[in-house]
């Protein structure tokens, strides 16, 4: 049926629209962000997991762009869960055009509410809830040692760091194992940590014999084990 919609996904500074000129109903919608989850793969963030899970998805400039369309849904990737805003293209009193909302809250719950169209369908919420407290654990702890280092707690803050390295690597198995690899937030979880290797290496005066890079570098491996 062609019920056409857009679907824009937003998160880690990204921003993307995309156009898919069929079955843009809830239930269509459904079906497309569950083929992401299933289907689209381990590497890269959402946006790229509903391109590869929906071979009819296209690229496209903005929700705007398109006059024609009769839904349009909004995806936020936050740092614990995905955010879906679902609007509805109506017309008002004087025959306008508006969008209007039909759906706002977690995107798992969305899939789950209308999984008509899915075949083989398995609830995705437990998932998500499985993975969803080891997000809270390792968001707060990054801004626990922030704070340290802020407070030149030097010490401190690069123990609380190296033992949340170790949290990164088992919720990247436990993502893994339920197939729900989000390596987009744990590329920014590891990115957001070793930005601080400079200030550990420059405090514990370990540049004196070697350069930067190479202390950077030796830091990384004994504190985090990156090779």
């Amino acid at each position: 049926m062609s019920t056409r919609a857009t679907y824009q996904v937003e998160g880690y500074n990204t921003k993307a629209t995309l156009y898919i000129h069929h079955d843009g109903y809830e239930q269509g919608a459904a079906c497309y962000f569950y083929n992401a989850i299933k289907n689209g793969g381990e590497n890269g963030g959402f946006l790229e997991k509903m391109i590869r899970g929906n071979t009819k998805a296209e690229v496209t400039e903005s929700h705007e762009i398109h006059s024609d369309t009769e839904y349009r849904y909004n995806v936020v990737v936050k740092e614990k869960v995905h955010f879906l805003t679902a609007y509805k293209r109506e017309y008002d009193k004087n025959n306008n055009q508006i969008f209007s909302s039909i759906y706002s809250g977690n995107l798992n719950e969305f899939i789950n509410k209308n999984n008509d169209m899915i075949e083989n369908f398995s609830f995705v919420t437990e998932k998500l809830e499985l993975v969803a407290g080891l997000y809270e654990k390792i968001t707060n702890k990054i801004e626990k040692a922030e704070k340290m280092i802020l407070e030149n707690a030097v010490s401190n803050a690069a123990s609380e760091l190296s033992d949340i390295w170790k949290s990164i690597i088992s919720f990247e198995k436990t993502s893994k194992k339920n197939d729900f690899n989000d390596t987009e937030q744990i590329d920014y979880w590891r990115k957001r940590i070793t930005q601080h290797t400079t200030y550990f290496v420059m405090k514990h005066e370990q540049v004196k014999d070697i350069t930067l890079s190479e202390a950077i570098s030796n830091w990384n491996k004994i504190q985090y084990q990156v090779k």
